[in-house]
């Protein structure tokens, strides 16, 4: 559950993202497949049973019309048909995930991602469970697809009268907004220069001038 799969089977060996061979009562949840040139997103070889897929994100670039899906022997193309041959991943999608910068091994979501909040909501994960950024596991209404949980907007009181705001790095193309009341109140744009870095977020952290200060990100 919860994985990123980018652009495995390199050798172009028929394995695909995902392969399957002889394993019975696998249950795959929650995961990016994103295949490369062989455009083979998924082999399950005959001889595994019960075998549970759904929610899942599947993506190819040359698109779902050509994307391949094999279940035990017999080889699809599209997720739908896929879907409709097995009866599994009635909950799965064929998205571009967004990442980040995939080219540079950063497989952040950004904001418009197709993953957030999107994965079965009946897992939230356990307690302390949490993502690759050792943030928390559950960070939305549902938990999201892949290995990345986004924390749109963070902010925290910090000791004398400083507060903390912070956002994720792959949220591009986005400004952060602050307002001393929500009614009536004007909205301005901070700052990027104000900013710092701490891992896969940038940071904000100013003194509280008022009584109530509100925050927003919002897309440029």
């Amino acid at each position: 559950m919860n994985n990123t799969c980018f652009n495995n089977d390199t050798l172009r060996d028929g394995n695909g993202e995902l392969a399957i061979q002889f394993a019975e009562r696998n249950l795959i949840r929650n995961n990016i497949f994103y295949c490369g040139p062989q455009n083979l997103l998924l082999n399950v070889h005959s001889g595994g049973t019960n075998n549970d897929l759904d929610h899942n994100l599947w993506f190819s670039k040359s698109g779902d019309s050509t994307a391949l899906f094999s279940w035990n022997g017999t080889t699809v193309r599209g997720l739908k048909r896929f879907q409709d041959g097995s009866g599994q991943g009635m909950n799965s999608l064929f998205s571009d995930p967004k990442f980040s910068r995939s080219d540079q091994a950063d497989f952040h979501l950004m904001g418009e991602s197709t993953a957030i909040d999107r994965g079965d909501s009946e897992i939230i994960g356990g307690s302390g469970e949490m993502d690759v950024d050792e943030e928390p596991r559950l960070a939305g209404f549902r938990i999201d697809i892949g290995a990345d949980e986004v924390s749109p907007l963070q902010v925290e009181s910090v000791s004398g009268g400083v507060v903390r705001v912070s956002w994720p790095t792959s949220f591009s193309g986005y400004v952060i907004e602050k307002a001393g009341g929500l009614l009536n109140g004007a909205w301005f744009v901070v700052s990027p220069n104000q900013t710092s870095f701490n891992g896969a977020r940038k940071v904000l952290e100013e003194m509280a001038n008022v009584d109530s200060q509100f925050y927003r990100i919002r897309k440029n």
